[in-house]
């Protein structure tokens, strides 16, 4: 049975596991509507169950980190990274869900080799550099817990956070990575929001058609402050 036999037999069906109708928007490729004629699971639910994380790609250092403090994790595109084979890191940026070890934090860094090169003067983002790695410690706020933290960011395909145990993530985050899809989950700032999107185009991503429609119908009626009008942290 060829693809446009299957969109066909499948579309318009409900997922057995999400409940929400199969489309273009939850499926995205042959095998994906192949899985749905077998599982009757949409793409999204499948990949959920995604397991082949490239954590070989961790800088060791930055690895360790992450292990060895409570209440920190890494988050953000080194993740997408990790699902992404063709994807590379280039920096880490690391969120403490519970402002109280943000001085541990920093302590361990500087003692692995990292030394600081930019401070934030709100005291929100520290960054740091070795000869061949940057990496970014991150104190926007409180947080309840890590899917706080992930439900903050703007795009799925960031939507992802690992604690060195275990990861927590946007249920659309390895859909969209894989297929290179721009969904959009918060928009809090969005002038930094446009910016990201022309960086991931950049990098082969394409914004869906619900994503244009949500930046432009949220812009629509935002409120501006000056505090989200700047492009903060990246």
């Amino acid at each position: 049975m060829n693809i446009t036999d299957l969109i066909n037999r499948h579309a318009g069906k409900q997922c057995v596991c999400c409940g929400e109708i199969i489309s273009h928007q939850n499926v995205a490729t042959e095998s994906g509507w192949r899985e749905v004629g077998i599982s009757g699971m949409c793409e999204v639910c499948f990949d959920n169950i995604f397991e082949d994380w490239c954590f070989w790609k961790l800088d060791r250092k930055v690895a360790n980190i992450v292990r060895s403090i409570d209440n920190v994790v890494l988050a953000g595109g080194a993740m997408r990274a990790l699902v992404d084979t063709g994807d590379t890191i280039c920096d880490y940026d690391l969120f403490v869900t519970d402002l109280s070890v943000l001085d541990p934090l920093k302590k361990r860094i500087t003692d692995s080799g990292f030394n600081m090169v930019f401070e934030c003067p709100e005291g929100k983002l520290f960054t740091y550099r070795n000869e061949d790695v940057k990496v970014q410690a991150i104190n926007n706020r409180q947080y309840v817990d890590i899917y706080d933290l992930i439900n903050s960011f703007d795009i799925t395909a960031c939507c992802a956070a690992w604690d060195g145990d275990r990861v927590y993530k946007n249920k659309r985050f390895v859909f969209d990575v894989l297929n290179k899809r721009i969904n959009l989950n918060k928009i809090e700032y969005p002038k930094a929001t446009l910016n990201r999107l022309m960086k991931y185009s950049q990098k082969g991503y394409k914004l869906t058609r619900e994503a244009n429609e949500y930046f432009f119908n949220t812009l629509s009626t935002f409120e501006w402050t000056d505090e989200n009008e700047r492009f903060y942290i990246d």
